[in-house]
């Protein structure tokens, strides 16, 4: 019974850091703080050996650890949604943005990359060969070539994101990229995300194949200037003439980051309205409704 009492102690502590962790919940850290402290007064002023209860404790947590690892990455496919049908995506929504707005300025994460605000260029996507983010970096290098000065003033090109397994070509644009001086976040989501879009000068997707791009239309929703390239999804999408630049021209794609960067800053208001959430809801309703008839 003693022994089940340290290990659930142990389990406890490890599902609170684990929700820390995905959370970001100062409280639930402070639960787990006073769960600690707990534990050390029980090992003082219990009789039971040391190292018995350090083992239970430590098999709970490890126990712990695992449980929220496998609820985290299989409920839903516990629950019948098959895997490679099960996608992870933020909101594209502007309402985000709002809700998060004193997070997202009370963020670091533009002084821990050595960024500022209003000087970088994003690319947010996966590091898949379809992205073309290859040309994005070529484009960003040609700029700075032609304008020295754009590196003393501190523009850069941030990637945020990264491939699920490492191949030849993630390799390879990881390796062109550091060469080049490009920012490499990797995945990255929740607070130090949406602080990466607020302050950057655009974001840019030259992607040669799209589906619907949600990051497109998350950046969109946050008011970013957009640079995208001009195959049949993001032409759907319905941007300004000049927010396009043709698939594969590096040279055309420079020139236009080009003059954004020296433009004044600016905050975009993209109508959105065909993506509001509550219409989505409504229609997707009204199809299953249909289906009862």
């Amino acid at each position: 019974m003693r022994k089940l009492v340290w290990f659930s102690l142990g389990f406890g502590a490890a599902c609170c850091l684990c929700a820390y962790v995905i959370t970001g919940s100062t409280r639930v850290i402070l639960a787990a703080a006073v769960g600690f402290l707990t534990l050390f007064a029980a090992i003082a002023g219990r009789k039971f050996a040391l190292f018995r209860r350090i083992a239970a404790v430590l098999l709970g947590f490890a126990m712990g650890v695992g449980w929220f690892i496998l609820y985290d990455g299989f409920y839903l496919n516990a629950a019948g949604t098959p895997r490679e049908r099960t996608y992870v995506v933020g909101s594209p929504m502007a309402e985000v943005l709002h809700d998060n707005l004193e997070q997202i300025k009370a963020s670091d994460v533009l002084e821990r990359l050595g960024l500022e605000k209003g000087k970088y260029i994003l690319g947010m996507c996966r590091f898949v060969p379809e992205k073309n983010l290859h040309h994005l970096v070529e484009a960003y290098r040609q700029l700075i070539v032609k304008n020295e000065k754009l590196i003393e003033q501190g523009y850069k090109l941030v990637l945020a994101g990264d491939t699920d397994f490492e191949d030849e070509y993630s390799l390879g644009l990881k390796q062109m990229a550091r060469e080049n001086g490009v920012v490499l976040t990797g995945f990255i989501k929740g607070r130090k995300l949406h602080s990466l879009l607020t302050n950057c000068c655009c974001y840019c997707l030259p992607s040669s194949h799209e589906g619907l791009p949600i990051a497109l239309l998350e950046a969109m929703s946050y008011g970013v200037k957009v640079v995208v390239s001009d195959i049949h999804a993001n032409l759907e999408v319905g941007l300004p003439k000049d927010d396009y630049f043709h698939c594969g021209n590096v040279d055309e794609l420079s020139e236009k980051l080009g003059k954004i960067i020296e433009a004044p800053l600016q905050h975009v208001d993209y109508d959105m309205s065909k993506y509001d959430w509550d219409q989505i809801a409504d229609e997707v309703g009204g199809v299953y409704q249909g289906l009862k008839k």
